[in-house]
């Protein structure tokens, strides 16, 4: 992401991690009307809050789901049929 998060890019970031706008609320200690108010683009989003969302991403990234692990996946070799010899 180049420059400051942008509303949409919060929306984004909330909904992939399942939350809603009382949810993120709750999680950032802020009201679900900052929330609103950064997601509409009536306040411009705060670093911190930007921060803590990259933060709250990164975190809810399980081994198995991490982009970093996919990239690092062996391919599942393919089984050789029965009675051929190696």
């Amino acid at each position: 992401m180049n420059g400051p998060m942008t509303g949409q890019e919060l929306v984004v970031l909330r909904k992939n991690l399942g939350l809603s706008q009382t949810g993120l609320a709750r999680r950032l200690d802020l009201s679900r009307s900052s929330i609103w108010r950064y997601e509409v683009g009536v306040q411009p989003i705060p670093r911190v809050v930007s921060l803590a969302m990259t933060a709250l991403t990164i975190a809810s990234w399980s081994l198995s789901e991490s982009p970093l692990n996919k990239s690092m996946t062996m391919p599942t070799p393919i089984a050789k049929p029965a009675g051929v010899s190696p």
